[in-house]
C-alpha cells in the first residue's frame, strides 16, 4: 500500500518538482559557486556545457511543474466532478513528460548556437567578461576567432 501512495496524481507532480529542484541543489549549484570564486574555468569545455544542460533544462523543469502542479490545482478546485474523474496517473505522466520534453528542447538552441550559425566557432570579443559565455575560458582550445 506504501508505494501506491507515491502512484497519485498529486505525489506525481510533487516528485517531479522535487527531481528538478534537487538537480539544481546537487549538480547545478556547486559548480555555480566554484565558477564565481575563480577567475578561469578550470574543468574544460564538456564540464560547462553539461552544466549548463542541467541547470537551464532543472531550472526550466522547475518552472513548468510549478505550472502544471498549479494548473492542476485550480481545476481540481474550480471543477472538481469533471475533472477528477479525469485526473489520473497516466495524464500525470503525460504532463510531467511534456514539461521535461519542452525543458530539455528549449536548450538545444542554447548550446548548440556556436554550431548553428557560426560553423563551430565561439566568438568571444576581447575584453569581455566570462559572465557572457560560461565556457570563454577555453578559447586557445577552441580555435576561436576574436572579433
Amino acid at each position: 500500500m506504501g508505494a501506491c501512495k507515491w502512484l497519485q496524481v498529486g505525489n506525481m507532480f510533487i516528485v517531479s518538482l522535487a527531481t528538478a529542484d534537487l538537480t539544481v541543489g546537487v549538480v547545478v549549484m556547486p559548480i555555480s559557486a566554484m565558477y564565481i570564486f575563480t577567475v578561469e574555468w578550470p574543468l574544460g569545455l564538456v564540464v560547462c556545457q553539461f552544466w549548463l544542460v542541467v541547470d537551464y533544462t532543472a531550472s526550466t523543469a522547475s518552472i513548468l511543474n510549478l505550472l502544471v502542479l498549479s494548473i492542476d490545482r485550480y481545476r481540481s478546485v474550480t471543477d472538481p466532478l469533471r475533472y477528477l474523474r479525469r485526473r489520473t496517473s497516466h495524464h500525470a505522466a503525460l504532463f510531467i513528460a511534456a514539461a521535461w520534453s519542452l525543458s530539455a528542447l528549449w536548450v538545444l538552441p542554447i548550446v548548440a548556437w556556436h554550431w548553428m550559425f557560426t560553423d563551430g566557432q565561439r566568438s568571444v570579443p576581447p575584453g569581455t567578461t566570462r559572465a557572457l559565455d560560461a565556457c570563454s575560458q577555453h578559447t586557445a582550445e577552441l580555435n576561436v576567432k576574436f572579433a
